[in-house]
């Protein structure tokens, strides 16, 4: 696969990920006052999901960009590494994200704690911004090493 066409696949699992976390969102915004068990249940549901899309597009980008990456800064893979770190990290955050929804969910609380709901709601917001990040800079820095390595 070409990096025009890995990108090309990346940028559509980002618009899947990206609508999964803004529906993610909604969610959250309805249960941080008072809600019923089905909202934790789908907000459980959107974010186990979004951890199946996001693993999904970790694997393809440590499959298609880390490999150019390490091309890039080759003996140092600080950059390669920082990829695959981040998505470990954002892994972990929503595993901790779900194993309290789902007490919450078996408490049956009528709101959820402060502290879910922000990490909830920063988990979220730097998936948003991890996206960004990544059109915004490391898809086009990757565009343009390959062009030069043409040349």
């Amino acid at each position: 696969m070409n990096i025009a066409d890995a990108i090309t696949l990346l940028l559509e699992q980002h618009e899947e990920i990206r609508s999964l976390a803004k529906e993610a969102m909604s969610v959250l915004e309805r249960t941080k006052e008072n809600a019923s068990t089905e909202d934790y249940e789908l907000l459980l549901e959107k974010l186990i999901t979004l951890k199946a899309r996001l693993v999904e597009h970790g694997r393809k980008e440590e499959e298609l960009i880390v490999p150019i990456l390490q091309d890039m800064y080759h003996p140092q893979a600080e950059m390669a590494r920082y990829v695959e770190d981040e998505h470990t990290h954002m892994e972990e955050e929503l595993k901790e994200i779900k194993k309290h929804l789902r007490e919450h969910i078996l408490n049956k609380s009528e709101r959820l704690e402060e502290v879910i709901y922000s990490k909830a709601k920063t988990f979220l917001t730097q998936t948003i911004t991890h996206l960004f990040e990544e059109e915004s800079g490391l898809f086009p820095m990757l565009k343009g090493f390959l062009s030069q390595v043409k040349k």
